[in-house]
């Protein structure tokens, strides 16, 4: 589940006024779930979702000529700011997106609460409720760790944005080999690692790290009677560990010579060169495409 602030007043906001402030910010809008993704204005990568609440009690009663003007229309009501828990970036992410909301809520006459525990966020508590060794900001970090390590050892896999109310999924970069009987050993798959890829061999798996940053970028596990290639969900961009993931794909199909399938479904080599195409933006564009064929924006 994301993370989010709201952005609300006594009364309606101002909506051309909301729109004028995020003018100046790098964003696009995402129709499938009525969102407006930001980017963070220093860093230029994802960082979150904003969704805005219309005032939508509108009586039966009231004719459709009435209800597209006006208080029935829908007034925006509230702003929804909201970052993932899965991103590796989500510390950095919670602390501007304060920032952001509170600079919304001078500009709007507006005030902003938090959904944790439903308090108001100021300009005055936000250096406490921020500072590292306190303990709302340790109770977030240490949420945000746990999710994080759930990604390594659960089949589960990231989003850089939340959709809507989720933030993370069951892993859709994971490749399954059903080699049918005992795969050879983890040695054997991870032959013809590139040079700057690390292997680790552990128990169950193998790790390739990404030696110059350090960082996990494909994970090669022996389950049973099958072989699962995946992404290690790091620091590294969904780009950066697709770029990883495909190649071994392609290196360990090779050697058990078994066709790879992704989310039950067998990966040809058409089906392969869709997926490779849509792998250079957005993990999250990536599934919303691989789940529902919506495709990433260019």
């Amino acid at each position: 589940m994301p993370f989010s602030v709201f952005v609300r007043g006594d009364g309606p906001l101002d909506r051309a006024e909301l729109e004028e402030l995020l003018a100046i910010m790098e964003s696009r809008e995402h129709p499938p779930d009525r969102a407006r993704w930001l980017m963070h204005p220093e860093a230029g990568d994802p960082w979150l979702s904003l969704f805005t609440h219309d005032d939508a009690g509108s009586p039966p009663a009231l004719p459709l000529a009435t209800l597209a003007r006006g208080r029935w229309a829908g007034e925006l009501s509230k702003v929804e700011l909201s970052v993932s828990f899965t991103s590796p970036l989500f510390p950095r992410n919670l602390a501007d997106m304060l920032d952001l909301a509170l600079r919304l809520a001078r500009q709007l006459d507006a005030r902003v609460y938090e959904e944790q525990g439903n308090r108001e966020v100021t300009v005055e508590n936000i250096d406490t409720l921020l500072d590292p060794d306190g303990e709302y900001a340790a109770g977030l970090i240490s949420f945000w760790q746990s999710g994080r390590k759930r990604l390594l050892h659960e089949n589960q896999a990231a989003f850089e944005l939340p959709l809507g109310a989720i933030d993370c999924a069951g892993d859709y970069f994971a490749f399954h080999f059903p080699v049918g009987r005992a795969p050879p050993p983890l040695a054997d798959l991870v032959l013809g690692t590139p040079a700057h890829l690390t292997p680790h061999l552990l128990e169950h798996s193998a790790v390739l790290e990404h030696t110059a940053r350090g960082e996990g970028a494909v994970r090669i596990l022996r389950l049973g009677d099958a072989v699962w290639v995946r992404p290690y969900w790091s620091e590294l961009t969904f780009a950066e560990l697709a770029a990883e993931v495909l190649p071994a794909v392609d290196r360990v199909g090779a050697r058990l010579g078994v066709a790879p399938r992704l989310l039950g479904q067998p990966i040809d080599a058409a089906r392969r060169e869709a997926i490779a195409a849509r792998t250079g933006g957005l993990g999250v564009e990536f599934f919303e495409w691989l789940v529902h064929g919506i495709e990433p924006a260019r």
